[in-house]
């Protein structure tokens, strides 16, 4: 098949969302041909070939950030995506489009859908429907829920990454269409096995890991505080974030406040090898999401 995917973030920018539509294009691609639309950050190329996924990539003023969109950046996206997205159905025929995300990206694989009369899949992966730490929260805008129950109506078929998500949409959409439930999917770790001292441990600690972009949305703060209490109980308990995102500073700022520098690792936005290394020599992981779509 020849599969046009869309998502407005592509890794290396955004979360989740962007990891797992990498994810699933490289494993689509060893059996069919698939271009991935998105956006253009400083530094990348306009178009590029990684691991048999053809990436084409549009300009969307005002992303100053890899882990986080503008508001003018997510209005800009649909737009370029439709001309670009135009020009590549032209040149080739897809079988399929799969859209990423109701909004912003949506509206893009409506439009493209409509005008070249090829089948449109929606994944809705949570946030884009239902984020109540963020004021412009779809659900919350009559504009966008608009647009959302548009996307989500017109489309030839929609996936919600988890019944949590399907909920969400049909309560505050009132969608005609059905949506099926297909939890992500993520590769197989690779990885090598690593000591605490290597990932510069300390060797009788508990250690807590958790995995995501540093965002008000994953609670992190909180999660710090918590280890703060328990540190003034006496129990001796480490952190490691692995992620990078707007909130470090403050982040910092909360862990000097509880006196826990020596024991919060920010490690970073680190490859996956690095990354399953520190998931399997710490002792548990912690998720203090305020809300998920699906957490992979």
């Amino acid at each position: 098949m020849n599969i046009l995917m869309i998502n407005y973030e592509y890794p290396p920018l955004g979360g989740g969302g962007g990891v797992f539509t990498r994810d699933l294009a490289e494993e689509l691609a060893k059996d069919n041909d698939v271009d991935v639309l998105t956006t253009l950050f400083k530094g990348q190329k306009k178009e590029e070939t990684l691991n048999g996924v053809d990436i084409f990539r549009v300009p969307a003023p005002g992303r100053t950030s890899l882990h986080t969109a503008t508001t003018l950046s997510l209005f800009s996206f649909p737009l370029a995506g439709v001309i670009k997205g135009l020009c590549l159905i032209r040149k080739k025929k897809y079988d399929v489009i799969n859209t990423h995300f109701a909004v912003p990206t949506g509206p893009a694989g409506l439009l493209l859908s409509a005008l070249s009369g090829t089948p449109n899949v929606l994944n809705i992966h949570g946030g884009d429907i239902y984020a109540p730490s963020k004021k412009m929260s779809p659900h919350r805008h009559a504009v966008l829920r608009w647009a959302v129950r548009a996307c989500i109506n017109k489309a030839t078929a929609v996936i919600a990454q988890s019944a949590n998500t399907k909920a969400n949409a049909i309560k505050y959409y009132n969608p005609v269409k059905d949506i099926s439930v297909i939890p992500l999917g993520f590769p197989e770790p690779r990885y090598k096995p690593g000591t605490r001292d290597e990932l510069g441990l300390k060797k009788d600690m508990l250690y807590l890991v958790s995995v995501g972009r540093l965002v008000k949305r994953k609670g992190y703060d909180t999660l710090i505080r918590s280890l703060g209490i328990l540190r003034r109980k006496g129990i001796e308990i480490g952190l490691v974030l692995v992620g990078e995102g707007p909130e470090h500073s403050e982040l910092e700022k909360v862990t000097r406040e509880e006196g826990l520098s020596a024991d919060v690792i920010f490690a970073g936005p680190i490859p996956d090898e690095e990354k399953f290394r520190y998931l399997l020599a710490c002792d548990m992981y912690a998720l203090s999401s305020l809300h998920e779509g699906f957490g992979i």
